[in-house]
């Protein structure tokens, strides 16, 4: 029975020294793919059927597709990567998408709307770049040859205590020699399966079928014809966080546990990820509980204790130092 709960983030590792920010997964992506960098003459690449029937797009295409949507979305700065995947406009890459003409001179609507379907299907085979790239960026990420332990780990504090770790990294096995039994690794871990996703909702284009009269409506209005599945390519790349918080037992083990302090280290609170620290705050009697928000002076002490309350934490919030 432990009575210490951690949630590690990012600031966790980068506080090791370790590059695991999103601008390191940019700097990573340029180095292994320099084309990709020149959003100036990016095209969308098609599929290649391959003999065996699966389709395929070479890893250079598919940095260049992630380095463009990325870069118009945030620009030069990465840091809010997962959440700039649920900020692409999808619309702005159908620009090259020209209206078909059909033999009276007139836009043939029926078969523009099939383009633009088929170039959907195109845009969801490259959508594969973030989860693949991103993933093999994790698989390289190394412990910097004068990596430390952080002395606030004592041996009786990992001894007494559980690990949520949204990590990809097995910094606190490989370094602090933590038992995996007391770890769980919520969106994956390094040489298996990574997770990443956005929490953004969207305003859904409508997935009606069009009747022959709507087209020419729906033309005229300049309504977004032939493009509903931009939305499916908006829902692939949202965090399943739903299914992940049914599937992982951690959470339920926690009532198993008497849990008297909650330390949260390198941990940014973002949206996408407070459905789980809500779901810790309805298992646990957080009345009796004390979260300690690691403080590095920068004021996220001050900004993260509103969050905390929204997410029903009753209990007493302070601040410590590592």
């Amino acid at each position: 029975m432990k009575n210490n709960l951690f949630i590690i983030g990012n600031g966790f590792d980068r506080g090791h020294n370790m590059l695991t920010s999103y601008n390191n997964f940019k700097e990573w992506l340029i180095e292994e793919y320099p084309e990709s960098k020149d959003i100036d003459n990016f095209i969308v690449s098609d599929a290649t059927q391959m003999p065996k029937g699966e389709m395929y797009i070479s890893d250079e295409a598919l940095a260049s597709f992630l380095f463009y949507c990325i870069n118009e979305t945030v620009g030069d700065d990465w840091a809010n990567f997962e959440k700039a995947l649920g900020k692409i406009d999808w619309e702005l890459l159908f620009d090259d998408i020209n209206d078909v003409i059909g033999k009276d001179g007139e836009v043939d609507l029926w078969k523009t709307a099939y383009a633009r379907e088929d170039f959907t299907s195109t845009l969801h085979f490259n959508a594969y770049a973030f989860s693949k790239l991103f993933s093999q960026w994790v698989h390289t990420i190394t412990y910097p040859a004068n990596i430390l332990r952080n002395g606030f780990l004592t041996d009786a504090l990992k001894n007494s205590s559980v690990f949520l770790t949204f990590n990809y990294t097995k910094t606190l096995e490989d370094i602090y020699n933590i038992p995996p039994e007391q770890i769980c690794h919520i969106h994956g871990v390094q040489d298996q399966n990574i997770v990443i996703g956005h929490g953004v909702e969207k305003p859904h284009l409508s997935a009606a079928p069009y009747s022959e009269d709507d087209f020419e409506d729906a033309y005229e209005s300049d309504y977004d014809f032939g493009m509903e599945g931009i939305d499916d390519i908006h829902d692939s790349l949202r965090k399943p966080t739903k299914q992940i918080l049914d599937q992982t037992l951690f959470f339920a083990s926690l009532k198993h546990h008497s849990i008297e302090n909650i330390f949260s280290w390198g941990f940014s609170l973002s949206a996408v990820d407070l459905c789980y620290i809500k779901e810790i705050c309805k298992i646990l009697d957080t009345k009796r509980i004390t979260w300690h928000l690691h403080d590095r002076g920068n004021g996220d002490p001050d900004r993260f204790e509103p969050i905390l309350r929204q997410c029903s934490f009753a209990g007493n919030i302070t601040t410590f130092k590592a």
